[in-house]
């Protein structure tokens, strides 16, 4: 189309813009990542295709090709590239290169317009992984600070200013910023088909017991790189980011050469899965390290935000700090609370956090609501941070043997999916652009999956139990909550309730069912009229709002109390679990439900599951009455009505009080009779 070999513009006030696969879905959930224009002082990229839609294909380092939408006034494309670029990189302003040896490990680097301090710094490049770096110098603000192209952040001010730096009228080494020329003008095109590409060191030996990585074709749909030089049979130099300029042999159908790049070029990753092979975990138990231990400073209260209203996911984070880092494990974790209480967050922000000595440390304490991702998500998630900068490098063995345990214990503890176990940059980009836990870390792992599937594994390792014999385990265990309870005593708990629900009358015109299931709920299905924990402290219902429920005396028995019994057992489940009553509509009958929730228990395999058992009753129609001195009976739709007219603080303590009362009723009747309310 008209736009295509044209150039996008993103605008450097937009934070975050979501990039999708080339042949989408382009929709948000479908997203593969962001950009962070104002990172960068904006971005602009070639347009390599025009899809129609406003979406567009372009070419980036950090996730390959990719397609964007661009819509907006945020954007403009226009005949030459507006600001800095991962795919475009501008000439030297004096044709002179910045390299930077290969003896260093990390090398900060800052906003163009600093301050150009280490505190200050927005990420470091790792000349030593490869070999040295070049790049050509695109400003000079100040005295030995160089202004230059990278891909993965952007246009960017580096400190050059000792005798690990040199200035050229060319490159030195390999870079990011400058690519060599092709040795014949073709590139080489590495097929979708393939998983994994073994590379060598540029001079050999090319077997594969001497590979020092691979690549992974799949992961991108497919990869292309300009040839650097051809070293006969077959085998190839080609410049990545990751291992810097490598050797690879292509001399198979699942390689082309052409005079223009097939796919993507990216370089960010190498195959997916494979960093956590020969590691141990069985040898691994998960021994957590207390506050104290760390000397930890105390919590700041003003800072605080309260306890988490649930627990869904766990983050993944990577401090981005000195890599290797310096000092001790404790003393790092101690710099990162100072930090973070300085920016007024009460307390360190992360719940955990791994050392690179292997430390598994403590840090806000549960169930604290973290400061680790930003509202709403740290409400509801548990925030885990390796310390170390995995934009360019893995975390060490020693940290991923930790990090896998403390996954699964968390997983087991907090009944949460490994599936929910997330990086930061997965989670809502409305809080921010983030490559956070770093590049090579997550696109090493496929995005975490290789972390996922490892403490999956693990729980199945654990997991010796039959379905069977899970049931019958935590039912036994329910039992023991229940028990001494009166108003328990005839809910006919059996084994087939997790299956189905039970269902029987307890009077002529209530049923009871019962149904038992695996995890929590937090939201009943049925409570379209009232919601409330009644752990919580309960409203008084004294004044004019009692008289509108009358209870019809049968038997004069008080023994089967409701709320007496929901509390005795909310006392029992301190700690451990919590009760809910809701109320709702079902056609002409009233529902009040109960859900008790067992947050955690543990099984006799060392399993820890979590677990519900849900009591409803049914309400047929007119069984609710006036409290005249003739009683009338009362429609439930007229009785929903009323309930929802109500103030909602009113309506609750109405509820409980009808609910609390229709079981006193219904119980003392032992079967007989109708239970006779009164609104």
């Amino acid at each position: 189309m008209a736009n295509e070999g044209k150039y996008l513009n993103l605008k450097p006030h937009v934070t975050s813009w979501s990039i999708y696969n080339v042949n989408g879905p382009y929709v948000t959930s479908s997203r593969i990542g962001t950009l962070a224009p104002a990172q960068f002082g904006g971005l602009s990229y070639q347009i390599l295709e025009d899809k129609g839609g406003y979406v567009y294909i372009i070419q980036t380092e950090s996730f390959g090709r990719v397609a964007i939408w661009a819509g907006d006034s945020d954007s403009s494309i226009t005949g030459n590239p507006t600001y800095g670029a991962g795919s475009y990189t501008g000439s030297s302003s004096d044709g002179t290169y910045l390299n930077l040896s290969p003896a260093v490990d990390s090398w900060s680097v800052y906003n163009v317009n600093g301050p150009y301090v280490t505190t200050s710094r927005i990420g470091a490049l790792a000349p030593a992984q490869y070999g040295g770096l070049s790049y050509a110098i695109l400003g000079n603000p100040t005295t030995d600070v160089y202004i230059i192209q990278t891909e993965s952040f952007g246009r960017v001010a580096i400190w050059a200013g000792d005798s690990d730096s040199s200035i050229t009228e060319n490159p030195t080494y390999g870079t990011g910023s400058y690519t060599g020329g092709s040795s014949d003008g073709t590139y080489l095109n590495l097929s979708p088909a393939v998983d994994s590409w073994s590379i060598y060191n540029v001079n050999g030996p090319y077997v594969t017991t001497s590979r020092i990585g691979a690549l992974a074709p799949s992961q991108f749909g497919g990869l292309s790189y300009r040839i650097l030089e051809s070293k006969g049979n077959s085998v190839y130099v080609i410049q990545t980011e990751s291992f810097g300029k490598v050797a690879i042999w292509a001399g198979d159908s699942d390689s082309t050469f052409t005079s223009y790049p097939t796919y993507g070029n990216t370089s960010t990753a190498p195959s997916p899965g494979g960093i956590l092979s020969g590691i141990n975990f069985d040898d691994a138990p998960v021994s957590i390290q207390t506050r104290a231990t760390w000397r930890a400073n105390p919590v700041q209260p003003a800072g605080m935000d309260g306890n988490l209203s649930t627990i869904k996911y766990i983050v993944i984070h990577h401090t981005a700090g000195a890599q290797p880092q310096v000092g001790t494990d404790y003393e790092v974790m101690r710099g990162i609370q100072n930090y973070h209480q300085s920016l007024g967050w009460g307390d360190i922000g992360y719940h955990f956090c791994i050392g690179q000595q292997g430390t598994v440390m403590e840090g806000r304490s549960l169930p604290q609501v973290g400061a680790h991702v930003g509202k709403p998500h740290n409400f509801d998630s548990i925030g885990v941070s390796l310390f170390g900068d995995f934009s360019y490098v893995k975390p060490g063995d020693t940290q991923l043997k930790k990090l896998v345990p403390l996954l699964k214990y968390l997983c087991e503890r907090y009944n949460i999916s490994p599936d929910n176990i997330l990086g930061h940059r997965d989670m809502d980009s409305n809080y921010g652009a983030t490559a956070c836990p770093g590049n090579y870390f997550y696109n090493a792992t496929n995005q975490l999956q290789e972390i996922r599937n490892a403490v999956q594994e693990q729980l199945r390792l654990k997991d010796s139990l039959s379905l069977s014999e899970k049931k019958q385990q935590l039912l036994e265990k329910m039992r023991t909550y229940f028990q001494g309870i009166p108003f328990f005593q005839d809910v006919p708990f059996n084994l087939t309730m997790w299956e189905q629900e039970g269902s029987f009358p307890i009077s002529g015109n209530i049923t009871m069912k019962v149904k038992l299931s695996f995890g929590t709920e937090s939201n009943s299905p049925i409570a379209n009229l009232i919601n409330v924990n009644i752990t919580e402290p309960q409203i008084k219902l004294e004044g004019p709002y009692f008289d509108l429920v009358r209870e019809q005396k049968v038997d004069d028995i008080e023994f089967y109390n409701a709320k007496e019994a929901m509390e005795q057992l909310a006392e029992k489940l301190k700690g451990h679990g919590n009760v809910a009553l809701s109320m709702g509509v079902s056609g002409d009958k009233i529902l009040f439900n109960y859900v008790v929730n067992f947050n955690s228990m543990t099984l006799s395999d060392g399993s820890i599951l979590a677990s519900s058992c849900r009591i409803t009753l049914e309400i047929d129609n007119n069984t609710f009455m006036t409290p005249d001195s003739y009683p009338v009976k009362v429609p439930n739709e007229e009785v929903a009505l009323n309930i929802r007219a109500m103030d909602p603080q009113l309506a609750v303590g109405l509820a409980t009080a009808t609910a609390f009362l229709l079981i006193v009723a219904v119980m003392g009747t032992g079967g007989a009779g109708a239970a006779a309310l009164s609104v």
